[in-house]
C-alpha cells in the first residue's frame, strides 16, 4: 500500500502546533488516515508538543 510522504519535518510538525496554539481558540485535533508510518509517532509527539508549549 502507498504511503504518502509529506515534506514537513519533524521539527515542522512543531511548528505547526505552536501556531495553531498561538490562536488562542479552542481546538479539536481530528487524524484522518495516509500518514507516513515509519515517522508518524515522531511527528504527532512533535506537533502535540508544540500544541501544548503555550497552553
Amino acid at each position: 500500500m502507498f504511503q504518502a510522504k509529506v515534506a514537513v519535518s519533524t521539527a515542522g510538525f512543531a511548528e505547526l502546533g505552536r501556531r495553531v496554539a498561538g490562536l488562542n481558540t479552542p481546538t479539536l485535533v481530528v487524524q484522518e488516515g495516509g500518514y507516513y508510518l515509519e515517522g508518524l509517532e515522531a511527528n504527532a509527539v512533535s506537533f502535540f508538543e508544540g500544541l501544548l508549549t503555550n497552553r
